[in-house]
């Protein structure tokens, strides 16, 4: 799903002319030498075959060539969690301080060492960062998504934070996302001024002040056109609830400005678009995760995002261990 595939064939004689079919069916438009799906979905999948005619006659080609196409299966690839006090991975590959001014400018403790409102009445361990005016790099997020939607770079994938925002931080911008990993221009993500989440002037919902939330974005970012889908994407919801489908603003085709290389920066900006905050738990995962997934989720919890699954062998024990607190269920083997 999401990449593009080219059937195409070469025919000798006189002005030959071309007719595509899916299934035996024709297909509107299709009638160059060279059939191109440039952003293929479920219902591509199926036999192609093509009419080829000229003054002579037809021919069809045999057997048709089958096309099936894969839904790839979306998991969490890093999560962050800072148990440890510090930023060791739940899962994946550690975070890394973009520079030893980030470094001196975080600090770690529970909810309840920090002063600041436990999560749902239970305190959780948490990193604290209170970044000064002017640019400020942030945290390297290594998220170890392979390259996926047709493209060198990741172009579709799922960012979700367990956020806390102190009244010194409300009505200011605040940076939750960048792709420049030498943070030279503007960041991809924010909580605008008026407390809503999005990008180019276009935001969504209310991100209160002295309150825990949930903030998750899903991105696809193959589409081809504008105004007619596929379009690029970003889904954003707060706690559960979808609060934004932005489909403008965004480049138009794979690898651009939002596309993710091997990693990216959070809470980065290049000119002080950046605030205090508190994070309980940060997830990335390979792809874009359905509505329904993210809306299962609902609020921040104690426990952490769920999703991060990870196994061990200890003293010869298999051990595993998973994030939010949800049940596991077992099976026989």
């Amino acid at each position: 799903v999401g990449n593009s595939v080219t059937f195409s064939v070469t025919a000798s004689g006189t002005a030959p002319a071309y007719q595509w079919r899916q299934g035996g069916t024709s297909l509107p438009g299709s009638t160059n030498s060279a059939l191109v799906l440039p952003f293929v979905q479920m219902t591509n999948a199926g036999a192609y075959d093509v009419v080829v005619s000229n003054s002579a006659g037809s021919i069809t080609n045999f057997p048709p060539a089958t096309l099936t196409v894969i839904n790839p299966l979306v998991f969490v690839t890093g999560q962050w969690d800072f148990i440890l006090g510090n930023l060791a991975a739940s899962y994946g590959a550690d975070l890394q301080y973009h520079d030893s001014g980030v470094s001196s400018n975080t600090t770690f403790g529970t909810t309840t060492q920090l002063g600041i409102p436990d999560i749902n009445g239970t305190a959780t361990p948490v990193m604290h960062f209170t970044p000064p005016a002017g640019q400020w790099g942030g945290y390297e997020l290594f998220h170890q998504a392979a390259p996926n939607g047709g493209g060198t770079n990741v172009n579709q994938y799922t960012l979700i934070y367990d956020i806390y925002y102190p009244a010194g931080s409300d009505a200011t911008w605040r940076s939750l996302w960048q792709t420049d990993v030498g943070n030279t221009s503007d960041a991809d993500l924010f909580v605008n001024p008026s407390d809503g989440i999005g990008i180019s002037g276009i935001y969504d919902g209310h991100v209160s002040a002295g309150a825990w939330h949930r903030l998750a974005f899903a991105f696809d970012l193959t589409g081809t056109e504008t105004g007619t889908a596929p379009t690029p994407l970003i889904t954003k919801f707060i706690d559960g609830v979808k609060v934004g489908n932005q489909t403008v603003g965004l480049d138009i085709g794979k690898d651009g400005r939002w596309s993710a290389g091997p990693y990216g920066l959070v809470f980065a900006d290049n000119d002080g678009d950046v605030a205090e905050a508190y994070v309980s738990s940060v997830q990335f995962s390979n792809g874009r995760r359905p509505d329904g997934f993210i809306e299962a989720l609902g609020g921040p919890s104690a426990l952490k995002i769920p999703g991060a699954i990870k196994a061990g062998l200890s003293n010869s024990v298999v051990t595993i261990m998973w994030t939010g607190g949800v049940p596991l269920q077992s099976a026989d083997v």
